[in-house]
């Protein structure tokens, strides 16, 4: 998810009355370390950069804290929530080893990168399709992390000559933090092998 967000409010008594400029807020976000946030003028109004990125998916209670002072009594409320959903991700997928186009039995590896919203690298499985059909031998191909992008590899070499083109397609299905997405296709031609006859004499 985002590396961060800013959460604010405003603490006054009724009057209304406001602590003055220089006191301090603190904010919890439920499960998580707690961040202080200055009130920055006369009218209560405070607010503070929380940092969310590591943050798992649901839904969390935020807590405001006031200490008080010799002039006000302590303060909180509980009554925000933070949700945190599922970052998006684009995938994409390339012939990384091979020719195209390829003859009958020739040896392919096609590469998915899943690339996530923001950062950080996808976790789960790939599946790529031909034209359609989920490729038997490439189904399920467990994600490799990288630097805020994931790979997966299918190796194949029986892309015949009847169906070509072949339209190749990955799936990355999803994983606690980030949701699933399916790539555009590229088309990989087959053609027929050269033949050659010779006599004996």
């Amino acid at each position: 998810g985002t590396a961060s967000i800013t959460l604010s409010g405003i603490i006054c008594a009724p009057g209304p009355v406001c602590p003055p400029q220089g006191e301090q807020v603190t904010i919890t976000i439920q499960g998580q370390p707690p961040q202080p946030a200055t009130i920055s003028g006369n009218n209560g109004d405070f607010n503070t950069t929380y940092p969310t990125g590591t943050i798992p998916v649901g839904t969390y209670t935020i807590t405001y804290s006031y200490a008080g002072d010799n002039n006000f009594n302590p303060a909180t409320d509980s009554s925000t929530t933070l949700t945190v959903n599922k970052a998006t991700t684009a995938a994409a997928v390339a012939l990384t080893s091979g020719s195209n186009p390829s003859t009958y039995g020739q040896p392919l590896a096609f590469t998915a990168t899943v690339t996530p919203q923001f950062s950080g690298a996808p976790t789960g499985n790939v599946t790529f399709f031909d034209n359609g059909t989920a490729i038997s031998i490439c189904t399920n191909q467990p994600l490799t992390p990288g630097s805020n992008q994931s790979t997966a590899t299918c190796n194949i070499s029986t892309l015949d000559v009847a169906h070509s083109p072949h339209s190749i397609t990955a799936t990355y299905s999803d994983d606690n933090n980030f949701s699933g997405s399916t790539s555009a296709s590229i088309q990989q031609r087959s053609e027929e092998h050269t033949s050659e006859l010779q006599s004996l004499r």
